[in-house]
């Protein structure tokens, strides 16, 4: 009897779907100097996913380059150099605005290429409990992986439903510096939602309104030394800034976990703890604040080599919110009384919710 058309080989829980579809009985992609290539007989909605992400993937990670050159060609023309020095005397004004809660747009935030973005891997948004819009919130999100994807699916868009699933809720993620340094690329984070992970801005947004929720990527740029397929090695050990940010502005702490974060790329070198190559990245995360990690996903069109992240479910858990007395100046004990909490937190929601997104038998490891 010939295997049914819909199903397709067992595999392991941390395998991505591009791996299946490699598999697939009855779909097979051709194979050239060892590059599996993506089959032919998608359907025209994956393949409008790999699209979309595709254009995100690739604005994210060079958006800037674009418009450098395109300010630079400006300059040079005699009818229109004076658009970018418009653009850049307003930027002067208005610079420190990452520091104020950024500029958000809605309609930008709710525009449909998202949707389509957020169903490639796919990610979901699973709500536990509710969040009174008396309060401010301070989100962990864990792991950083290679680059917060489950994050930014769903704390920046509106794909996943935050608005709904939280009403009364305005979402922060806050993003290193470097972002808002770039022309336009700034204000397109801004108008997302995003804004500068700073004591300053912290202050700004709680003490403005309550109802918001700034969302932390807590293991930052260190932690993506640590991703890995299944991985689930997270640096918070020491990282107890945030702890003391939410004791200071009174903000509730709620653990987010994203199942399935660090299985969308492979590192291309070996970093274990105290090798050259591992030593090499904090030297230069210690003077430019970012670290070089050596990634391979999928292309466009094959599933092989690129900088495209791979097919592979995330679940992005919500916790319990942690409730927090509100302490201008909080001592040491205070802080490591909170932050042992909020590790004890993380640990109950990983440990009830793994099983369920095939990490049973693994535990939290914090570094």
């Amino acid at each position: 009897m010939s295997p049914s058309p819909d199903k397709v080989p067992e595999s392991n829980v941390h395998e991505t779907q591009d791996a299946l579809d490699v598999r697939h009985p009855f779909r097979e992609g051709a194979k050239f100097a060892g590059i599996q290539f993506a089959p032919f007989d998608l359907p025209w909605e994956r393949r409008l996913q790999t699209l979309a992400t595709f254009l995100l993937v690739t604005w994210f990670m060079g958006g800037w380059i674009v418009t450098i050159y395109i300010f630079y060609r400006l300059l040079c023309c005699r009818l229109l150099f004076w658009i970018p020095l418009l653009y850049f005397a307003w930027l002067y004004l208005d610079f420190n605005q990452h520091n104020r809660g950024g500029r958000r747009f809605q309609w930008i935030r709710e525009l449909w290429i998202y949707s389509y973005w957020c169903d490639y891997f796919p990610v979901d948004l699973i709500k536990t409990h509710d969040l009174p819009a008396e309060r401010n919130y301070l989100f962990g999100y864990h792991p950083h992986g290679i680059a917060g994807v489950g994050a930014l699916c769903s704390f920046l868009t509106e794909a996943l439903g935050f608005s709904e699933k939280f009403p009364g809720i305005t979402v922060h993620l806050l993003t290193t510096r470097l972002a808002y340094i770039w022309p336009v690329a700034r204000e397109f984070f801004m108008a997302l939602g995003a804004s500068n992970a700073s004591k300053e801005n912290i202050k700004y947004i709680t003490q403005s309104s309550t109802g918001n929720a700034i969302v932390l990527v807590v293991g930052g740029a260190s932690e993506s030394m640590e991703a890995r397929p299944g991985g689930t090695r997270l640096v918070l050990k020491n990282r107890k800034g945030f702890i003391k940010m939410a004791l200071r502005t009174g903000a509730y702490l709620v653990p987010v976990y994203g199942f399935g974060e660090n299985n969308l790329f492979e590192q291309l070198i070996p970093n274990p703890p105290g090798s050259l190559i591992r030593r090499g990245q904090r030297w230069l995360q210690k003077r430019t604040g970012i670290v070089p990690v050596f990634f391979v996903g999928r292309g466009l069109a094959n599933y092989t080599i690129g900088w495209m992240p791979r097919r592979h479910p995330i679940h992005v858990v919500v916790g319990k919110p942690l409730p927090v007395t509100q302490i201008a100046e909080p001592s040491e004990v205070e802080i490591d009384s909170l932050h042992l909490q909020y590790l004890d937190a993380l640990t109950e929601l990983f440990d009830s919710h793994k099983d369920q997104y095939g990490y049973g038998g693994t535990n939290l490891q914090f570094i």
